[in-house]
C-alpha cells in the first residue's frame, strides 16, 4: 500500500478471496456453511447474471454459478485488534453484480481506515428474487452473510460488535430494506446508503405477476434457461409497469412491510444516506434530440402540472446541445434518487445524515457530470485503473482519502463529525465540503411535488 494516516506507518492489507458462507440451492433457503471454510487465492464464483448492456451498468467476467455464496475479506492483520468492520453490498438493479468487481477491491479503504473490510455475493434475479414458497432468498442470502460475519471475523481481526454496512444503488436498497426487517436487527451497528433508498420494492401481486411471466417463457431447466425467460419476462413486466420485475417484495415473513413506511423500526441504526447531483445522465443519451415539446411531456408524466415549471427553472443552466438531455436528467435524479433519500430519512426523523456528491466526471466530454456510481472508486480509493482515470479525471486523489476517512470514522464512532447536521441539513461533498441548508434547488424540488 501506499497510502497511511499520518503518524501511522503503512499496514500491510492481506486479502481473502472466495469465503463460503453458506450453500445454495436453486429456489432454497441458504444452509450455512458451518466452520471457517476455504480461503482460496481467487474469487469465488459470481451469482448468474446476464450481460449487461449500456452505461452505468457492471456484470461480472467472474466464473457463474448458482452455489456463489461466497465472500472476500481485506484485513490489515489476522489479531486480536478488534477493527471496525465494513461490509459492501453490490448494486446492480438485483440482477447483475460482483462482490469480487476489481472497482470493490478494499485493501485501500482497509488501510486507510484500518478496517476490516468484507464484500459478499447474493443471489439475484430470479434466482434471488423469484415469488413462491421461499421468498426473497436474496436478503436471506444477505442475512446469512451477516451471521457468518458475525460469527467469524474476529479470525480476520474485526469486531462483531461494530459492523456497518455500505452499499451501491441496489446495493443501497438492500441495507434500507435490511433496516427495517425484523430477521437482520442486530446484526448490524451502522449503515452507509449510497443512490439507493427503500422505495425500490414490489407488492406480492407485482411479484407473482413476474413469476407467472418467468414461468410462461421458461423453456428448459439449465441456468441459462432461467436467465433467458427472466429477460423475456422482465421486458413484459417493464411494458406493463416501467418497473423491475425481480426485486424484493412484501411477502409478510421476511419481508414484512415497505422499507418506506417501516423506515423508523431501524432507526436505532445510525445511517448516512445520499445520492449524486446527476444520477441519471448515466442513463441518458446526450445525443438524442429531445425536442422541447418532448421534454414538456415527458416532463408532465413525471410532475403534473408543473412540466413548464421544471423546465423554466432549470432552463439556461446548461450547454444548448444538451440542455434538454439534461433537464430531464435533472428530473429524473429528483424523483429517483435526492426525493427517495430524503422521503426514507423523513421516516427515520432521527439517527440520519444526508449527502450530495459533487464530483464532475469528465466522461463522455464533461456529460456524465456527477453521475450514477461515480463515488465508487472515491470511496474504494481504487482510482488508479486507466479506465477510471478516465471515467473520474485528474486531482480525484484528496477528496479520495477525505472520504475514506469520514466513512471509516463513521464505521469506528457511529456517528459522522459534529460539523456535519443530523437530518435537515445536505453535506455537499467536493473538494470543498460545504453543508448545505435550505438550498435553493431543494425547495423549489420540494414546492413541486
Amino acid at each position: 500500500m501506499t497510502t497511511s494516516s499520518p503518524g501511522r506507518p503503512p499496514l500491510d492489507v492481506q486479502a481473502f478471496f472466495g469465503i463460503r458462507y453458506a450453500h445454495a440451492d436453486r429456489f432454497r433457503p441458504a444452509e450455512p456453511a458451518g466452520s471457517l471454510q476455504h480461503v482460496a487465492d481467487r474469487p469465488g464464483p459470481a451469482p448468474w447474471q446476464l450481460p449487461v448492456r449500456g452505461l452505468g451498468l457492471r456484470g461480472t467476467s467472474n466464473p457463474m454459478s448458482e452455489d456463489c455464496l461466497n465472500l472476500n475479506i481485506f484485513t490489515p492483520a489476522r489479531d486480536d485488534a478488534e477493527r471496525p468492520v465494513m461490509v459492501w453490498i453490490f448494486g446492480g438493479g438485483y440482477v447483475n453484480g460482483d462482490g469480487a468487481d476489481p472497482m470493490f477491491d478494499g485493501r485501500a479503504l482497509a488501510e486507510a481506515g484500518n478496517v476490516v473490510v468484507v464484500t459478499i455475493n447474493y443471489r439475484l434475479g430470479v434466482f434471488g428474487f423469484l415469488s413462491g414458497d421461499h421468498a426473497n432468498l436474496g436478503l436471506t442470502d444477505q442475512i446469512a452473510a451477516l451471521e457468518w460475519i458475525r460469527r467469524d471475523i474476529h479470525s480476520f481481526g474485526g469486531d462483531p460488535d461494530n459492523i456497518t454496512l455500505f452499499g451501491e444503488s441496489a446495493g443501497a436498497m438492500s441495507i434500507c430494506t435490511l433496516l427495517t426487517m425484523p430477521r437482520a436487527k442486530g446484526l448490524f451497528h451502522r449503515a452507509i446508503a449510497q443512490s439507493g433508498a427503500g422505495e425500490n420494492v414490489a407488492t406480492r401481486a407485482q411479484a407473482d405477476e413476474a413469476a407467472a411471466l418467468f414461468f410462461g417463457f421458461l423453456d428448459g431447466d439449465e441456468p441459462e434457461a432461467l436467465l433467458d425467460a427472466q429477460r423475456q419476462a422482465s421486458a413484459a413486466f417493464f411494458e406493463n409497469h416501467r418497473r423491475t420485475a425481480f426485486r424484493p417484495w412484501i411477502d409478510g415473513d421476511v419481508l414484512p412491510a415497505h422499507p418506506d413506511t417501516a423506515a423508523a423500526f431501524g432507526a436505532d441504526v445510525p445511517l448516512i444516506i445520499g445520492w449524486n447531483r446527476d444520477e441519471q445522465r448515466s442513463y441518458i443519451n446526450p445525443r438524442e434530440r429531445i425536442t422541447t415539446s418532448e421534454l414538456l411531456r415527458r416532463l408532465e408524466s413525471r410532475f403534473p402540472g408543473n412540466a413548464k415549471r421544471v423546465h423554466d427553472f432549470h432552463a439556461g443552466r446548461y450547454p444548448a446541445e444538451f440542455e434538454n438531455a439534461a433537464i430531464l436528467a435533472a428530473a429524473d435524479t429528483e424523483l429517483y434518487y435526492r426525493r427517495r433519500a430524503r422521503q426514507y430519512a423523513d421516516v427515520r426523523e432521527r439517527n440520519t445524515w444526508c449527502y450530495r456528491f459533487n464530483w464532475a466526471s469528465t466522461g463522455l466530454k464533461g456529460w456524465l457530470g456527477a453521475c450514477h456510481a461515480i463515488e465508487i472508486p472515491f470511496v474504494f480509493g481504487n482510482l488508479a485503473d486507466r479506465t477510471t482515470q478516465k471515467f473520474v479525471g485528474s486531482g480525484a486523489a484528496p477528496l479520495s482519502a477525505s472520504i475514506r476517512s469520514l466513512w471509516s470514522d463513521f464505521a469506528q464512532y457511529g456517528r459522522p463529525p459534529d460539523w456535519w447536521p443530523e437530518h435537515s441539513a445536505t453535506l455537499d461533498i467536493h473538494p470543498g465540503f460545504k453543508v448545505i441548508e435550505g438550498h435553493e434547488d431543494d425547495a423549489f424540488w420540494d414546492s413541486v411535488a
